[in-house]
């Protein structure tokens, strides 16, 4: 997916803690990895999330999200407004030339849930914290 999003320029791994709201996330598939948490089909991973920086355009200085979407979704949940990300490249623009255009979930710090309003009612994301908040008392307990 980010390869066709991104017209790279080059590539390179490097883990750093970038904030929240310099994140571009595609509404889409947070939508689904919410579904997916609502379904009980939680993170397999831990660790930074995988991101491409942009660094030209309308976007420049902004941070693509490639992988990690679950965490990404319970670290905002959890009202994070740092994370760890793994820079996976550097890039000039995102792809104009796409089918599907990207659509951003917008970062809202001042938010209860950073702008994940805008997929859910508060109601359902409180439901979705208080879940993990116990899931993770209960894996902490073993």
């Amino acid at each position: 997916m980010l390869k066709s999003l991104v017209k790279a320029k080059y590539i390179i791994a490097s883990v750093r803690t970038i904030e929240t709201a310099d994140l571009l996330i595609e509404r889409s598939s947070m939508f689904k990895t919410m579904t997916d948490i609502e379904q009980g089909r939680g993170t397999r991973t831990e660790g930074a999330i995988s991101v491409f920086h942009l660094t030209e355009g309308k976007n420049k200085g902004k941070y693509l999200v490639e992988d990690g979407y679950h965490r990404l979704f319970l670290l905002l949940l959890g009202h994070q407004t740092k994370i760890k990300a793994n820079i996976q490249g550097y890039g000039s623009e995102i792809n104009t030339d796409l089918a599907t255009p990207l659509k951003p979930l917008k970062i809202n710090p001042s938010l209860k849930y950073m702008g994940l309003e805008a997929l859910a009612d508060e109601e359902i994301l409180e439901d979705l914290a208080t879940k993990e908040e116990k899931s993770c008392h209960l894996s902490s307990d073993k």
